[in-house]
């Protein structure tokens, strides 16, 4: 009889998380499960980590070239018997109740997607701590923590696999535009090792920036204001710098405009401190929000500008799913 609830993990050199990622599923309080693991062509010891648990049943892995989090997915996706698809990421340790809340909540209600919360396990490191006060509750279901119904997920497509970043994102938007309800519950709550250095944050950031480049081209309707107002500022505080030809006391517009991007931030830091209940983290999540719309203007014209430079990848999503994939093998 075909497991109620099918754990997809994609693994891509995540040798130090995945045993702790695969544990946590395995002591679930609700038991009718599989979990698939599709091991992303990982070039480091993830392979053996996973290896340590081929004596469950539960468990069946697979190892492919690497081609992405979205073919990665649909991959897991294409072998996955269970009514239920939940994703949860390699380097996320999920809290014991998570099945079972997620049964309880797909069988109360008429839902197609449901997100949860992501926290920190490095909670007590200020930026991680920051990150996780500015998350939750998450605007939209997070990749790294989110279950669909088989035939929701199936009626969407599955991932996009021409997406480099924000797939995730992307099949939300593609869910909710064909009618399906989705929702975030606070219960179903996964830990995960946030960013501890700003080095750390902004690489991640401008991933997401690529990420965020990427939906907009395929959901344009769907424009983040904040986002695209941070974007004009930054353009116009570096287009001023061409004034410094012209005159060089017209530094005082660059300056203006960069003391105007200043105020900004302190003042959505300010307000997303006391929405979260947290008055005194307002500083931090200053810097952090300022920080992230820089990585983010970076990856997202990144994108853009390299875009006439790229091949023409090749049509991965029209591959249906359930269709056999031939690079996939089998170990278990």
């Amino acid at each position: 009889m075909a497991p109620t609830i099918s754990v997809i993990t994609t693994v891509y050199n995540k040798e130090k998380t995945v045993s702790d990622c695969i544990s946590s599923i395995l002591t679930q309080n609700y038991q009718d499960f599989e979990m698939i693991i599709v091991n992303d062509g990982s070039t480091d010891r993830s392979a053996a980590r996973i290896a340590n648990f081929l004596d469950n049943d539960r468990i069946k892995t697979f190892q492919t070239n690497h081609s992405g989090h979205s073919r990665a997915k649909n991959s897991g996706a294409r072998v996955a018997t269970g009514e239920i698809f939940y994703f949860i990421d390699a380097d996320c340790i999920a809290e014991s109740a998570c099945l079972s809340n997620l049964k309880f909540l797909f069988d109360q209600s008429d839902l197609g997607c449901i997100g949860g919360e992501v926290r920190a396990i490095n909670e007590n490191h200020l930026l991680p701590k920051a990150i996780e006060i500015w998350e939750n509750p998450p605007p939209q279901p997070p990749g790294a923590n989110v279950a669909y119904r088989r035939e929701v997920f199936e009626k969407a497509g599955g991932f996009d696999e021409q997406m480099q970043f924000g797939e995730d994102v992307d099949l939300y938007w593609r869910v909710a535009k064909l009618g399906f309800k989705c929702s975030i519950e606070p219960t179903v709550r996964v830990r995960v090792l946030h960013p501890q250095t700003i080095p750390d944050f902004l690489r991640q950031r401008f991933r997401w920036g690529i990420g965020y480049a990427q939906l907009m081209e395929r959901h344009p309707e769907k424009i983040w204001e904040e986002q695209e107002l941070s974007f004009r500022f930054f353009s116009l505080a570096i287009l001023s710098c061409l004034l410094l030809l012209i005159d060089l006391r017209l530094v005082i517009v660059f300056v203006a405009l960069d003391l105007v991007i200043v105020v900004r931030y302190v003042f959505l830091g300010r307000r997303l401190a006391r929405d979260r209940g947290a008055p005194n983290f307002w500083w931090v999540l200053a810097v952090i929000k300022l920080l992230d719309a820089v990585a983010y203007y970076l990856g997202y014209y990144y994108w853009r500008l390299l875009k006439p430079f790229r091949g023409r990848r090749a049509q991965l999503h029209s591959d249906p799913i359930g269709n056999p994939l031939p690079d996939i093998i089998r170990e278990h």
